[in-house]
């Protein structure tokens, strides 16, 4: 047998060495340097700089590349998320939410028709709605002022608006002809409506007294034929007179 005692120093050629016969468990620590490593066109590749990393180039050479803080779209998929155990996910199904196992892992949740959201987790910045739908709809706390805008149509379908109000309160409606106001004592003023908006259907039978009717204010077209009996004439102390008329009319 030959024995390293038998070869003089650096007289081993690399003629001398088998293909694959060199493994790492022969080679030395830390004597591969970036001079050893072969670059684009075959020349040796010198040293990079800070927070660069060491790239292959696809074609058995290496060179140094910049690392990115961005990634890819699409680079990070389930399988590169570490599950309970710290395997790797697999898809979820469809309607399925990633939620924190609070343990650096994650698993894929159904997400419940009975979850609630946190109290103040929603705030005005964060809550942006388009179209709002719901069979129910129930607000426990109390609205201040300008918390909730209308900007078109309210519609009320098959239902009505139902007061719980303790207390006398006022609803507004506005729009670009004025403002109709509901008030406490259920009055309308006389500006609040229009002209002639006010017929005899809208008056209830037995509403108008005398004393809402102006002085003269009822003349002999206004009353019905037959309408006047003799109660309704003034009686007189002067005896055995009679009412007469002239050609006019009047008496």
């Amino acid at each position: 047998m030959i024995t390293s005692e038998k070869i003089t120093d650096e007289s081993i050629q690399s003629s001398d060495l088998a293909p694959g016969s060199i493994d790492y468990t022969r080679l030395s620590d830390a004597i591969i340097t970036t001079s050893k490593l072969v670059g684009s066109g075959g020349t040796s590749i010198t040293n990079g700089t800070v927070n660069q990393i060491l790239s292959s180039n696809g074609d058995g050479t290496f060179s140094w590349v910049e690392i990115s803080s961005d990634l890819d779209n699409g680079s990070i998929t389930s399988s590169k998320l570490a599950s309970s155990g710290n395997t790797a996910m697999t898809s979820g199904v469809g309607g399925q939410s990633l939620v924190s196992n609070g343990d650096g892992t994650f698993s894929w949740a159904n997400i419940s028709a009975s979850s609630t959201i946190p109290d103040g987790s929603i705030t005005e910045q964060k809550l942006s709605l388009t179209h709002l739908t719901a069979s129910t709809l129930t607000l426990s706390q109390s609205l201040t002022a300008n918390t909730v805008q209308v900007n078109n149509d309210l519609n009320i379908n098959n239902t009505s608006l139902t007061s719980l109000a303790t207390q006398n309160r006022t609803v507004t409606f506005t729009d670009a002809s004025g403002i109709v106001v509901i008030s406490a004592d259920g009055k309308i003023s006389t500006s609040e409506l229009n002209d002639n908006a006010v017929t005899s259907e809208k008056i209830a039978d037995g509403t108008i007294s005398y004393t809402q009717i102006a002085d003269n204010a009822i003349t002999t077209n206004k009353i019905a034929d037959n309408a006047i009996t003799t109660s309704k004439i003034e009686g007189s102390s002067n005896t055995n007179q009679v009412l007469v008329t002239d050609s006019f009319g009047n008496s």
